[in-house]
């Protein structure tokens, strides 16, 4: 994606000047807020797109044989919960190499 997306910034698509747009990506699970939903929220505060990722990630296989044999049925990865010192220099290098 970051490929295309470069692509699409050197062929001339963005001109000095013009606002930045900024789109949502979400990773649909049993818990999180229905697509269309989320869709039209974004829409509302006008935001320019919502990104939906067919998978988050391939599984590995060892390991959910080894949950499940531990007996766990069910296990849920969130984003670390760094301070906002730990958090914002890397947004910092992120934003510095799509200028």
């Amino acid at each position: 994606m970051l490929r295309i997306l470069h692509r699409a910034y050197n062929a001339g698509t963005h001109r000095e000047g013009e606002p930045m747009h900024f789109g949502i990506s979400m990773f649909p699970t049993d818990y999180a807020i229905p697509p269309h939903e989320l869709a039209r929220a974004l829409e509302e505060r006008a935001f320019e797109s919502v990104w939906v990722p067919e998978h988050t990630h391939k599984p590995d296989r060892a390991a959910v044989d080894q949950l499940a044999g531990a007996g766990v049925d069910r296990a849920v990865f969130t984003v670390p919960s760094d301070t906002r010192e730990q958090v914002l220099p890397l947004l910092d290098g992120y934003a510095a190499v799509s200028r």
